[in-house]
């Protein structure tokens, strides 16, 4: 047997004691027992030759990277081949000079080129159009350049980077849009000046502000014929979108006004009643009411929406009674829920003898 180029007949041949110490022991034992004829033969495989480092020095000094120099020597790992090019420097950094190599860009007939891939039917993939047209510059570079020239707007004195947008680009741009769809590369092109990132954002601000008309939607406070024009469609199941067309304003304008709406009915209606259940004196009856239901094992809730008081002046009066008039009025009301409930048996079982007779 060959282990790492070494014949088996090498290796130390030793037997151990049955007694065992720990794994320090068995350690200055192999240490000792250990051949010297392969102790310098492992250590002249793991030492570097004058070659490889040479190699080492001129591959990096052309700036090769460390798995490229790994890959040219077979006898190394990718690692260890990190860990000697670092000791090469540390020991002579004037020997390893890198030089700078030249970024990968790409020109115009580059980016045209691309263009025309992703406006095929095909719709070909980026690892498809690295292979086929680009195969000296990596996926990740080819596609950061082609999304930061796209991105990019035109500097030129014509620009309109950064105006605002005009009535007839929104209107070129719906139309552009519209069915059937250009794609963004040819809106840039119609477009000059405006970046994707531009125009996407234009195109969705405008499919949620369409109107009727083909001005500039409404700006300012509603009137009461736009709100009752907007109560009206809602009675009826319109959706937002037509709403706002049918009012002139935009559906994000619409959508906040029904829910202005809605909550202030709801605080009106709830303003209203607080007034009528505020500041009125607990009569004995409404009292006496309020006790039974407790009895009864309503909680305050319920006796606040039988008696149209509020949960807390419920619970306050409740709360705060004498504990003699309570525990007077709650033995009364007992009482009297066990009358209710003994008359209600004795008019039942009085029924049952007429329904018998009649049969």
């Amino acid at each position: 047997m060959v282990l790492c180029g070494i014949s088996s007949n090498a290796m130390p041949r030793f037997r151990l004691n049955n007694c065992w110490n720990g794994p320090k022991e068995w350690t200055a034992r192999w240490s000792r027992t250990f051949h010297p004829s392969l102790s310098i033969q492992l250590r002249q495989l793991h030492r570097w030759s004058q070659e490889e480092n040479e190699l080492i020095i001129k591959m990096r000094g052309d700036g090769a990277p460390v798995r490229e120099i790994s890959a040219c020597l077979p006898h190394r790992t990718f690692h260890a081949t990190g860990i000697q090019i670092g000791k090469l420097m540390a020991r002579s950094p004037e020997l390893i000079q890198r030089t700078p190599q030249p970024g990968k860009q790409l020109d115009d007939a580059d980016y045209h080129r691309i263009t025309e891939a992703k406006e095929n039917k095909h719709r070909p993939s980026w690892k498809h159009i690295q292979e086929t047209y680009f195969p000296h510059i990596p996926i990740m570079t080819l596609t950061r350049n082609w999304h930061r020239h796209r991105n990019s707007r035109v500097a030129s004195p014509s620009s309109s980077s950064g105006a605002p947008w005009t009535l007839s680009e929104d209107e070129q741009l719906l139309r552009l849009r519209e069915a059937p769809r250009v794609p963004w590369t040819a809106v840039m092109r119609a477009l000059p000046g405006r970046s994707e990132y531009s125009l996407v954002g234009r195109y969705r601000k405008l499919r949620t502000s369409i109107t009727t008309s083909p001005s500039v939607p409404k700006i300012g406070a509603w009137t009461e014929a736009e709100t009752a024009k907007v109560l009206r469609l809602t009675a009826h199941g319109v959706q937002n979108s037509d709403i706002a067309r049918a009012v002139g304003r935009t559906m994000p304008a619409v959508v906040q006004q029904k829910h202005l709406l809605r909550t202030s009915k709801i605080s009106a209606a709830r303003d209203l009643a607080n007034e009528s259940r505020a500041r009125r004196l607990w009569t004995s009856e409404e009292l006496e009411r309020a006790v039974t239901l407790q009895a009864s094992g309503h909680d305050s809730m319920h006796i606040a929406q039988q008696l149209n008081r509020t949960w807390a002046s419920v619970e306050y009066r409740l709360f705060y009674m004498e504990p003699s008039e309570k525990a007077l009025m709650l033995e009364n009301a007992r009482l009297r829920v066990e009358n209710e409930k003994k008359e209600k048996k004795v008019e039942d079982v009085t029924e049952e003898p007429k329904l018998k007779s009649r049969e």
